[in-house]
C-alpha cells in the first residue's frame, strides 16, 4: 500500500513539475529589453508594460524599469504582435514631506514622471518579433513637477 501511494505520488509530480518550468500557456512570447529615457536621462526607475493589440491576443506582460532599463524574459514576456505600451515612473521634486510610514519624519516627495499619454492613456504600439527584442523609449517627455500641495501651511506646520 505504501509503495503504491509513493508511485501514485512521483507520478503526480512527474506531471506538475513541468507545467511550473514554463509558461504553459500555448502563447508565443518573446524576450523584451531596451533603454528608457525621459527628458534625456534614463528614468531611475518605474515599471514597463506591453498589452496585446490589434490582432494579438494574451495576456500583458510587464517589468521594472531601473537605472533607465528594463528586461522581459522570454517566458513571462509579451506575446508576438503589435503590443500597446504603458510606461510609469517617479521623480524625486526636491522638497520634503511628511513620512506616513514612519510618524514624526520627513521623505523626499516623489511624483509622477511621465504625462498620461505614456501610461494610463498610452496609444504607444510597438511590434514584438518572435525570439529577442531591444525597443527603446529615448524621446520621452515628462511632466513638469506640480507646486506644492503645502502652500499656506508652512507657519503652523513649523510651529507644531
Amino acid at each position: 500500500m505504501h509503495r503504491m501511494k509513493s508511485r501514485a505520488l512521483a507520478l503526480l509530480i512527474g506531471l506538475l513539475v513541468p507545467l511550473g518550468c514554463s509558461s504553459g500557456d500555448g502563447l508565443e512570447r518573446a524576450q523584451v529589453r531596451g533603454e528608457v529615457q525621459v527628458d534625456g536621462q534614463p528614468l531611475e526607475e518605474g515599471s514597463i508594460n506591453f498589452f496585446p493589440a490589434g490582432d494579438a491576443e494574451g495576456p500583458s506582460a510587464g517589468g521594472v524599469i531601473a537605472q533607465g532599463k528594463y528586461d522581459i524574459s522570454q517566458e513571462s514576456g509579451p506575446v508576438v504582435g503589435k503590443n500597446r505600451v504603458e510606461i510609469r515612473g517617479v521623480k524625486k521634486t526636491g522638497r520634503m514631506v511628511p513620512n506616513h510610514m514612519a510618524p514624526g519624519t520627513m521623505r523626499e516627495e516623489l511624483v509622477e514622471a511621465l504625462p498620461p499619454d505614456v501610461n494610463v492613456k498610452s496609444k504607444m504600439v510597438r511590434d514584438v518579433a518572435k525570439g529577442s527584442n531591444v525597443i527603446d523609449f529615448v524621446d520621452l517627455k515628462g511632466q513638469p513637477i506640480p507646486p506644492s500641495k503645502e502652500k499656506g501651511k508652512g507657519a503652523s506646520q513649523k510651529s507644531q
